[in-house]
């Protein structure tokens, strides 16, 4: 019998067996146990610390604004607005319920997010590389370091990222494990269906990418099987619980709600945001092939995506390689994680160190398959695998650890943080100076506006980023818009409806002071988008006093009224 035709039985038949066989275990000792907790405390803390350094109040109010809405009633789509899902704000306002409202509960949020997502990797990579402790922890290392701290504070996509972590690892689990039964396997699958759900409920594009990558790897665990043992039922479970987890909110926002808010702002304004940027394609695609800013993180990547393909090449020649069923998954993982990464930059107009969580996960993906199939193939010893993983991993954590540390500083040239004797504030490090534009916001000065806001006792109205003042004074959100971005929350082309309901929301709610922002991050003539809002503020509200760079207006002595029936 020719050579290469008994090689071909023999991968054949080995295929054969290692799908069939019971995967090997690897047993949890103290040891490892204590070596899993104290990643999740590391990612717990080192958040922590991240997350206080600095506020940049545009991206960092959101998700508290949004929280302490629902936490004071409000329905999302009916009285506010906003171009995502409810899920982010959602689940702030459990942790303001729980904790109380402050910034403390802030980090609560991101940091026990951050934490899961860590032990989530350490899970994944466990179970795909059982026996590999060091591949698991340098996982759940880089994911604590590589996730949230870069931005510190909880964040749109980084809530549908976390709901990935946590799809991802059960349908691991569940792809892998040959002691879990055929009910409890449609469960789980049908529950990662629902979290995907979710993360499209907490922003758009990356949680349909976080759904493709789930769905993918469900779908791609059964073409691997041969034709006889192949479970179609679980893409179908995923699928289920995918649709009729939008579909039941869908009825909730019909019921309870108004379903034409959420069609406009939920799928008619992201359109058009992401119609205008893929448009740029040439630019897209430049943020794609060249995306990294530090170029550790691009040879970690880019070095990845290199390995992969050389073991795509090894599969498909003809060596007598084990490919069980967990490596047959790692190979698949590997290619979903860096296809999502790379597609998220070009739909994501932001910094890159926000849009690569799953690196942790990636490396370790890739370092496991070069040992188990190119080593195999080529004159290397193990030795020097493992001192490039190590120096990789040493050199990705130091990086990673820098650039969230040190990216206020950066941005807003802070010299010191200090803390602010202001109740709900008092856990935020303030940096001095806050440069945003041309002005320098000291933490004195947002002393002052707060304890203003405080004294006065009434419905205030601030424009446009500080938001995150109506939850620390204690006062509801009084017009529709959940943050002010044009083109992003509402139409870049102005919309007089939204305007009105703005102006008709200020007088129905009482407004009594009016916060002009002289330091806006997205412009100053944000408000000459809103011109009867506008109008309202110029006839009815006077100056009283400059705070920094807010202007603090009253409403006139012979109109103070009540709010309006």
């Amino acid at each position: 019998m020719p050579i290469h035709t008994t090689t071909r039985t023999l991968e054949k038949s080995s295929e054969s067996n290692t799908d069939k066989e019971l995967l090997p275990r690897s047993t949890l000792t103290w040891g490892m146990t204590f070596s899993y907790i104290a990643v999740a405390v590391f990612a717990f803390f080192f958040c922590w610390i991240c997350g206080q350094r600095g506020l940049f109040s545009s991206d960092q109010s959101i998700v508290f604004d949004g929280g302490y809405r629902l936490l004071t009633g409000q329905v999302p789509f009916k009285d506010f607005v906003s171009p995502i899902g409810p899920i982010p704000f959602l689940a702030q306002a459990a942790f303001f319920w729980i904790f109380g409202v402050s910034f403390s509960s802030y980090l609560l949020h991101s940091c026990t997010a951050n934490a899961v997502a860590a032990l989530c990797a350490i899970s994944v990579i466990r179970t795909l590389f059982p026996g590999r402790t060091y591949l698991a922890i340098s996982s759940g290392v880089l994911t604590a370091v590589w996730f949230y701290p870069s931005f510190g504070t909880p964040y749109l996509e980084h809530t549908a990222f976390f709901l990935g972590f946590f799809a991802l690892a059960l349908i691991v689990y569940v792809l892998v494990s040959t002691s879990t039964g055929q009910l409890a396997r449609n469960l789980i699958i049908l529950a990662c269906g629902i979290l995907s759900a979710l993360a499209i409920l907490s922003k758009q594009n990356a949680g349909v990418l976080i759904a493709a990558a789930c769905f993918g790897l469900i779908f791609a665990s059964c073409c691997w099987k041969e034709a006889s043992r192949r479970d179609w039922s679980l893409v179908g479970t995923f699928a289920i619980g995918l649709f009729t987890t939008l579909a039941t909110f869908v009825l909730w926002v019909h019921r309870y709600s108004d379903l034409s808010l959420f069609n406009h702002y939920f799928l008619e304004v992201p359109f058009e945001l992401g119609l205008s940027r893929a448009q740029s394609l040439t630019v897209g695609l430049k943020r794609m092939l060249i995306p990294y800013e530090h170029p550790m993180l691009r040879i970690a990547l880019y070095g990845s995506a290199v390995i992969w393909i050389c073991v795509a090449a090894a599969f498909l020649m003809q060596y007598n390689l084990q490919k069980t069923p967990r490596s047959k998954i790692a190979f698949t993982l590997l290619l979903l994680l860096l296809t999502v990464q790379s597609l998220m930059i070009p739909t994501m107009n932001n910094a890159v160190i926000y849009m690569v969580p799953f690196t942790g996960i990636i490396v370790a993906l890739s370092f496991g398959l070069a040992q188990e199939f190119l080593l195999p193939l080529v004159r290397i010893k193990p030795l020097v695998i493992s001192v490039v993983f190590l120096c990789m991993g040493f050199g990705l954590t130091f990086v990673g650890c820098d650039l969230s540390w040190n990216r206020r500083d950066l941005l807003f040239s802070t010299s010191i943080f200090r803390s602010l004797p202001i109740q709900g504030l008092s856990t935020l490090k303030w940096g001095e100076p806050t440069t945003i534009r041309t002005w320098q916001l000291t933490g004195n000065e947002v002393v002052d506006l707060v304890s203003h806001l405080t004294a006065q006792g009434k419905p205030f109205f601030v424009f446009p980023d500080f938001t995150m003042l109506y939850g620390i004074v204690g006062k509801p959100n009084p017009q529709p818009i959940c943050w002010f971005h044009p083109g992003v929350t509402y139409s870049a082309k102005g919309e007089p409806l939204l305007d009105r309901w703005i102006a008709s929301d200020l007088k129905r709610n009482g407004v009594e002071v009016i916060v002009l922002e002289k330091c806006a991050w997205l412009g100053l003539d944000m408000l000459d988008q809103f011109p009867l809002t506008k109008n309202l503020i110029q006839e009815h509200f006077r100056l009283v006093r400059s705070i920094g760079p807010w202007e603090v207006l009253h409403r006139h002595s012979q109109e103070q009224v009540g709010p309006e029936k």
